[in-house]
């Protein structure tokens, strides 16, 4: 008759262990394949990103009245006027508000502005150029991106589960899955 100390050092033979199930270790992250909805997001994900870093990296904005002054002092060398804004550059380094400065930015409405001051900008010798309106990317960016963005939000939470049966996954909670045998 076998002791009890034979039976407790027999130890059930167990299959050799995957070497990725190792304990203590985390299993692999799992792929996920990626459709075009993953890609159209992450596009416009970018392009929200690039649209708020443009408006918040630092930028030398000037006030108008310092803007005439450097101009009636012969200060500016270019000039480029936007829909709301002008860029120029200076002809020399300039110190304003204790900073050196090269370049500038000044807001504008133009709608007050005197009909000849780019004639006026153009006779004390400064270069005056005019950007090309981009009103269709503003458009696109303010209108478009968040009504996609809305869109992709309802097919994502409410059309995909409607697929998965009725009331799909956000009503499925409670519900057993086990089926009854008779």
């Amino acid at each position: 008759m076998p002791n009890m100390t034979d039976q407790q050092n027999k130890r059930p033979i167990l299959p050799p262990r995957d070497p990725q199930q190792r304990p203590g270790q985390k299993p692999p992250l799992p792929t996920y394949k990626r459709g075009p909805y993953g890609y159209i997001i992450i596009f416009i994900l970018l392009m929200l990103l690039l649209t708020i870093y443009s408006q918040y990296r630092e930028t030398n904005n000037i006030t108008w009245t310092d803007f005439v002054k450097f101009a009636d002092a012969n200060e500016i060398k270019s000039v480029e006027f936007g829909d709301t804004t002008i860029t120029g550059k200076f002809k020399s380094e300039v110190t304003y508000n204790k900073k050196k400065i090269t370049d500038f930015t000044v807001d504008y409405k133009p709608e007050l502005l005197e009909k000849d001051f780019q004639n006026k900008l153009v006779q004390r010798g400064i270069e005056v150029t005019v950007a090309p309106q981009h009103i269709w990317l503003y458009m696109l960016i303010q209108w478009l991106l968040p009504l996609l963005l809305v869109i992709a939000f309802f097919y994502f939470v409410f059309f995909r589960n409607l697929r998965s049966g009725a009331g799909g996954m956000l009503m499925s909670f409670g519900r057993s899955k086990h089926k009854l045998h008779g």
